[in-house]
Parts: structure tokens; C-alpha cells; sequence
């Protein structure tokens, strides 16, 4: 296996800090979660060091002792495959109802009909905190679009509280990528229809690229 000589700087809580110039043909992947091996790392201080690191860049080892130094645990969160989707589960029709209206609303950027989906100290997860009560929910929840679709992935109900877990995207076609998660906290009115208590959801970001050097 080739390898390639690199001047890097150390410490106890660091890995790679800088390299030397490498052909970038031959420069090895240094992307990946790495740690420093204990048994050597007692021999780095401060300074320079010149290891030799193998071309697949799986481990660095100290050019004058040949212990390894620096050994890849695993890919980079972002070299990973995404998780698999959960699949969609069906819901009772007094929940499904929940989530068909709140995409109808949506859709419609009614925000009365929207808020009246929550009880009276209903609340919604927005940046810098919670949003609480009838006149805040209609604050937050005002110009809405989009054709929101909603799919639930668990669920459960006691007598007058409940929940569902889901994914939302945005589209009318079978198949439609998630954009975000959301939990829905219900609790049933007097009336028997379940309301939203608190409405929490986020987007799914994509991880970053790694940078050259872990």
C-alpha cells in the first residue's frame, strides 16, 4: 500500500491541524472521524511531527517510532448513507381528520380554521421558543402555502390524550421526498374531536460536506 509522508501539528484534543502540499492525485482522505491513539499520543507536545499516512488514509503512523498515531474510526456523518424513511401508518379516522384539515388550511392560508385545530392554550414550536394561546398561534400561523402534505409514522391514544409522529413534504405526486418531522400533541374536547395541543416540527437538513481535514 502506497503511502505519503505529511508535516502535521498535534495536540492531546486534536487530530490534523495542517498539511504539506499533496498532489492532489495522490493526497490522502482524510475525511472521517478519527482519534488519537492513547498510547501514543503521551509522545506529542506542541510542535511539529512527521508521520506517514497510508493513501486510503485509514491511519497515520510516527515515521520514527511506526506506532500509529491517528486511526479513522468511520466515515463522516455526511459520507453516510441518510437513513431509510420510515413507513407511513395508517391513522383513526378521527386523527386522520386532524391532519387532512391542517393540510387543507394550509393549503388555503386560512389561519382561523387553522388555529380553531388547536385548543385554547394550544401551542406551536417556533424560533426562540414556544408560542402559546389563541392570539400567538394566529401570529404564527398567518400566511401559510404551499401544498403541504402530512403522513403520520406512529401514533398513540388514551382516553383523552394522544399523539402522532410524522413527516411532512410538499407536492400531489405518490412518493414525494420528506422535507420535515413533526409530533403532534392531541388532547379530545368536550365535544369528542381531538385538537392540537402542541404542534412541534423542524426540517431535515442536510448534513455539511466534510472539509478536507477532519
Amino acid at each position: 500500500m502506497k503511502t505519503h509522508c505529511i508535516r502535521i501539528v498535534a495536540a492531546l484534543n486534536l487530530t490534523v491541524a495542517a498539511t504539506a502540499p499533496l498532489a492532489a492525485q495522490a493526497r490522502p482522505d482524510f475525511s472521517g472521524v478519527w482519534r488519537l491513539v492513547p498510547a501514543e499520543s503521551q509522545m506529542i507536545g506542541g510542535g511539529g511531527f512527521s508521520f506517514r499516512c497510508t493513501t486510503d488514509g485509514e491511519e497515520c503512523v510516527n515515521e520514527l517510532t511506526s506506532l500509529r498515531v491517528f486511526q479513522k474510526l468511520g466515515p463522516h456523518p455526511s459520507q453516510r448513507p441518510p437513513p431509510d424513511s420510515l413507513p407511513s401508518v395508517p391513522l383513526p379516522p378521527e386523527l386522520d381528520r386532524v391532519l387532512r384539515e391542517y393540510e387543507r388550511h394550509w393549503r388555503e392560508g386560512n389561519t382561523e380554521a387553522l388555529v380553531a385545530l388547536f385548543t385554547e392554550d394550544g401551542m406551536v414550536a417556533r424560533r426562540g421558543g414556544w408560542i402559546r394561546g389563541q392570539a400567538g398561534l394566529r401570529d404564527a400561523l398567518q400566511n401559510t402555502s404551499g401544498d403541504l402534505r402530512l403522513r403520520a409514522v406512529a401514533y398513540a391514544l388514551e382516553e383523552s390524550v394522544g399523539y402522532v409522529i410524522g413527516a411532512y413534504g410538499y407536492g400531489d405526486q405518490p412518493g414525494i421526498p420528506d422535507r420535515g418531522m413533526f409530533i403532534l400533541a392531541l388532547r379530545r374536547g368536550e365535544d369528542g374531536r381531538w385538537l392540537v395541543e402542541a404542534d412541534l416540527d423542524g426540517a431535515i437538513r442536510p448534513v455539511p460536506p466534510p472539509s478536507d481535514l477532519p
